[in-house]
């Protein structure tokens, strides 16, 4: 199986960076449910648009299989409700995406997997991205409080896509 963010930016060498596609939008496709304006306008009305959410911010990210954490650049796009994953520290380099309508769930706590018990890691700062197509990503933040913003509006936006797919 191959990792699940993907973007356009990676389709020249997909096949040697082991990244399969995952949906047919690309970066900036927008997101086009007949509700969905006002469902992102409730959400900037509970968080704030300049937030770290969407507009980037450095976490401790690995992949549920994986061990080890890496520090990876991330941030929410309300417009297309997908979650971005760069190595760089800016949303105009390479990075890869993933659709939010393909999470299964979001979970608060410590990772399932971590590479040793002195890693520090715990129920107050990290959650897991849950995938539809099996695997996940674990997010570690630097403070509880971020870690409660992004578990609120990743809950939120799941929520209402599930509910969005049941009325299709």
């Amino acid at each position: 199986m191959g990792n699940l963010f993907c973007s356009d930016c990676c389709a020249k060498d997909g096949a040697a960076s082991g990244y399969a596609a995952i949906s047919t939008g690309g970066e900036g496709s927008t997101f086009s449910s007949s509700t969905g304006g006002e469902f992102i306008s409730s959400i900037q009305k509970e968080v704030d648009p300049s937030s770290s959410i969407f507009n980037g911010t450095f976490v401790d990210q690995k992949f549920t299989s994986k061990t080890t954490y890496e520090p990876r650049f991330i941030w929410v796009n309300l417009d297309t409700l997908t979650i971005h994953m760069s190595q760089h520290n800016t949303k105009e380099r390479r990075h890869k995406e993933a659709s939010l309508a393909d999470v299964t769930n979001v979970e608060r706590g410590a990772p399932k997997r971590v590479k040793s018990v002195s890693d520090d890691v715990n129920d107050t700062v990290c959650l897991t991205v849950n995938f539809q197509r099996g695997g996940g990503i674990d997010l570690k933040f630097s403070s509880a409080a971020e870690c409660d913003l992004w578990m609120k509006v990743l809950s939120k936006i799941v929520a209402y896509l599930k509910r969005d797919k049941k009325n299709v």
